[in-house]
């Protein structure tokens, strides 16, 4: 459990609206993971992070990053069979250095991301239905982060793919 992080109020909301052609979106979905070992939602995670450390210059990022929970959390556990998501909603503190290049922020946001345990999974658990009052609000009493997070994937190959099963 984190304690002693003061959050900052965010600026005024600004839009920001960014488009990338083919090439580079295929870059980004194929290149970008492969050459740095990871996953397009750390590489998206990173971008989000330096525009905010950027924009902040703060260090400290509190991000609230949301999970499907369609992949498996545990071992042995099988959701083939059932229905939905399983949404998790989980506090991540990052940590950006000022001094990080891009591959460097991507190569530690992405070891940040990868010490949560079970992927966040257990935070609704400890937070909403802990036996022990204490953790329950102690957990209830943390900064709440002013950003979230959330990677729903590659939806049009997802859609192509209910198509041709329809077809």
């Amino acid at each position: 459990i984190v304690t002693g992080v003061q959050t900052c109020a965010l600026p005024i909301s600004r839009t920001f609206r960014v488009a990338l052609d083919a090439e580079e979106t295929r870059a980004l979905l194929q290149d970008v993971p492969r050459v740095y070992h990871t996953q397009i939602n750390d590489v998206l995670m990173t971008a989000l992070a330096l525009a905010l450390r950027h924009w902040t210059d703060q260090s400290l990022l509190l991000v609230d990053l949301e999970g499907h929970g369609r992949d498996a959390v545990f071992k042995g556990a099988d959701v083939t069979r059932t229905v939905g998501w399983f949404t998790t909603i989980y506090p991540v503190l990052l940590e950006l250095d000022a001094g990080w290049g891009v591959g460097e922020a991507l190569k530690r946001i992405k070891e940040q991301l990868r010490r949560l345990p079970g992927r966040g999974f257990s935070y609704g658990l400890l937070r909403y239905l802990h036996q022990d009052l204490k953790i329950r609000e102690r957990l209830r009493q943390m900064p709440r982060a002013e950003v979230s997070f959330l990677y729903l994937g590659q939806l049009d190959e997802a859609l192509r793919e209910i198509g041709r099963a329809h077809v």
